[in-house]
């Protein structure tokens, strides 16, 4: 993770940050704790055996 890369680069959304405090968003530790949500949500998903439909544009 290197949140001036990112930004850089104009990764969407352009305002990353290297703090890793809770009350800021867009960095290291957001990305990880969202991450692990999404990965829990399609755990459950598969073990209750439902589907998951996403739609990516």
């Amino acid at each position: 993770y290197n949140a001036a890369e990112l930004n850089e680069d104009q990764v969407y959304p352009g305002c990353w940050q290297a703090d890793d405090a809770p009350e800021v968003a867009f960095n290291k530790r957001q990305i990880v704790e969202d991450f692990l949500r999404l990965q829990a949500f399609f755990r459950e998903a598969a073990e209750n055996e439902n589907y998951v439909l996403s739609y990516v544009v």
